[in-house]
C-alpha cells in the first residue's frame, strides 16, 4: 500500500515532525495556551483564585508536563514564545502586573518554567532508574550504563551512571547522566522520590537570577 509522506504526525498525544525538531508540537502548545488565555481573560474575574490555579493544573500544566522529556530539549528559539506565552497566562491568572518578576509567577504555584521542567522531569527518571528501576520497562534501563557494569574497580564513582562520550549530546542517555553527575551527593542520596523532586526544585530555583 502506498504510504503518504507527511510533515508531521500525531502519535499518542505528541506531535513528531519529520526532523524531530519538536516545532510542531510546541506551536500546537502555544495554540493551546492562546485558547486557554483568551477564555480567561473574560471569565476569570467570576473564578475564585484556587479554582485559577486548579484549572492550570488540569489542563496547561499536565499538557505542557506530557512528554516534556522528549520535546524540552528542542532549541530555545523554539521554547522561547512558548515559555512567554506561559508567563503571560500565569500573570493573568495570578493578577499580577506585567513587570512582575517571573520568578514570583511561578513559585507563588510551586511550578516551574519548562527549561526546569524538563531537567527536573529527566532527573525524576535518573532517581528511578538508581532506586526503583524495577518499575522502569528494560527498554528505558537499556538506554544507560553504571560505571560497576563497565570496569571491575572499586571507585568513589562505582555507583554512578557512566557519561557515554559516543552518545549524541541531545539524546536522553547522555543528558541524564550528566545532569545526576553535577548533583550534590546530599541530593543524590535522598532514596524517597518525592522528598528528591522537592529538593530539586529548591536547588533548581536557587540558580535562578532573581
Amino acid at each position: 500500500m502506498p504510504i503518504n509522506r507527511v510533515q508531521h504526525v500525531k502519535y499518542l498525544g505528541i506531535w513528531i515532525d519529520e526532523n524531530l525538531s519538536w516545532d510542531y508540537h510546541i506551536k500546537q502548545l502555544i495554540v493551546k495556551l492562546q485558547s486557554f488565555i483568551s477564555i480567561v481573560y473574560r471569565v476569570k474575574h467570576a473564578i475564585p483564585p484556587l479554582c485559577r490555579k486548579i484549572l492550570y493544573f488540569s489542563i496547561i500544566h499536565s499538557t505542557l508536563l506530557y512528554c516534556v522529556e522528549a520535546y524540552g530539549k528542542a532549541n530555545t528559539s523554539l521554547l522561547h514564545p512558548l515559555e512567554i506565552k506561559n508567563n503571560s497566562l500565569l500573570r493573568l491568572l495570578q493578577d499580577k502586573p506585567r513587570r512582575t518578576n517571573v520568578n514570583l509567577l511561578y513559585s507563588t504555584y510551586n511550578t516551574l518554567p519548562i527549561h526546569l521542567l524538563f531537567k527536573l522531569q529527566v532527573v525524576k527518571l535518573m532517581h528511578s532508574i538508581i532506586y526503583s528501576k524495577e518499575s522502569l520497562p528494560s527498554s528505558f534501563l537499556a538506554l544507560f550504563t553504571i560505571n560497576a557494569e563497565v570496569h571491575n574497580h572499586f571507585t568513589r564513582s562505582s555507583a554512578d551512571f557512566n557519561l557515554q562520550r559516543s552518545a549524541s549530546r541531545i539524546s536522553i542517555n547522555f543528558i541524564g547522566p550528566s545532569l545526576w553527575s553535577k548533583l550534590p551527593l546530599s541530593l543524590r542520596s535522598i532514596s524517597d522520590l518525592a522528598n528528591f523532586s522537592n529538593m530539586y526544585k529548591t536547588f533548581l530555583t536557587s540558580d535562578q537570577p532573581t
